[in-house]
């Protein structure tokens, strides 16, 4: 059984981006904004137009919301537990969306390259691996992971647990902003089966 990954190396901030076959020639691909909380996030609004105008953009984006009302103020909490992402077309719409996730307190995930993401983390995973979860939320994380990291997965349920089928054949890379997150993340994908390769 596949032990769930610790939610700090699930929300290290990192960039992801399609690479060839051979280690060090990068191509880009779709310019993809991945994003989720590690908590729930509160906000404060004194302005109904605010929080109306902010939370119909987070269900947009698939975000649980709640209010609660407080002395001259409304607290709005939101969470997604789960990475999700947008698809995007130009990079000026790609720094919108970071600011504003960000300013949000979300971990956000890029798959194009980033100017404060340095060092380099290449990886893949060339044969299909099976993975088994007895705990649907651990299943849910590392699905919404791999798929991020831009993996193949096929699930299967079979009794009382979850198999992942997953598989990334050709290298991809993600950019991470300092040689502690590079190797933390080595660990992780060294650890769920992958050939990893650090530059910096």
């Amino acid at each position: 059984m596949v032990q769930p990954i610790q939610l700090t190396l699930l929300i290290l901030t990192i960039v992801v981006a399609q690479v060839s076959a051979a280690p060090g020639e990068t191509k880009q691909t779709i310019q993809r904004i991945s994003f989720r909380t590690i908590k729930p996030m509160s906000a404060h609004f004194t302005s109904e137009q605010d929080l109306e105008a902010t939370e119909k953009t987070l269900k947009q984006l698939g975000c649980e919301t709640k209010r609660a009302q407080h002395d001259g103020h409304i607290d709005l909490t939101y969470e997604s537990k789960f990475w999700r992402s947008l698809s995007l077309k130009e990079q000026t719409e790609v720094a919108k969306w970071n600011r504003w996730l960000t300013s949000k307190g979300f971990a956000v995930v890029h798959n194009t390259p980033h100017k404060d993401h340095p060092e380099t983390v290449q990886y893949r995973l060339p044969d299909w691996k099976t993975m088994h979860f007895h705990q649907p939320l651990a299943a849910k994380a590392h699905l919404e992971m791999f798929k991020m990291l831009g993996c193949e997965v096929k699930t299967t349920k079979h009794g009382d647990h979850e198999d992942l089928r997953v598989r990334c054949p050709a290298w991809q890379v993600i950019g991470v902003p300092n040689h502690a997150e590079a190797h933390a993340w080595m660990g992780v994908l060294k650890k769920l089966g992958f050939a990893t390769l650090h530059e910096h």
